[in-house]
């Protein structure tokens, strides 16, 4: 698997800032996951055989983990950062990764990923 990474990385003149990763499948007892220069790991464990979300995050960035936009239900797994601006502005940034388990309603789903949405815009306004 590194080496794809690596074949992608090196056909690329600029590295991503983030890499969603879905379906990851770590659990608590399994920490193996691919190292990529410059980044860093962070991951929501599955609670089932299937599952799991990671983002790389490039290490310049400054982050934080949002555990109260992940999302409450047993349909899906869900990971957000917020990630600081370097320039004057101050302007954050939220990064997620969703992954969907095949036992959950798409339409439930879309309206718990909306009140989320709407309680971070009055919380940024």
């Amino acid at each position: 698997m590194y080496a794809v990474f690596d074949t992608f990385f090196s056909m690329c003149n600029v590295s991503p800032d983030f890499i969603a990763i879905s379906e990851t499948k770590l659990k608590s007892k399994c920490r193996t996951n691919i190292q990529i220069p410059n980044d860093n790991f962070v991951h929501v464990d599955s609670l089932t055989n299937a599952g799991g979300v990671g983002l790389y995050v490039n290490k310049k960035l400054q982050y934080t983990v949002r555990q109260d936009l992940e999302l409450p239900t047993d349909g899906c797994e869900s990971l957000f950062i917020e990630v600081k601006s370097n320039n004057v502005s101050g302007k954050k940034c939220n990064v997620g990764a969703i992954t969907l388990l095949l036992t959950h309603n798409l339409f439930s789903l879309n309206s718990l990923i909306y009140l989320k949405l709407c309680t971070l815009k009055r919380v940024i306004t």
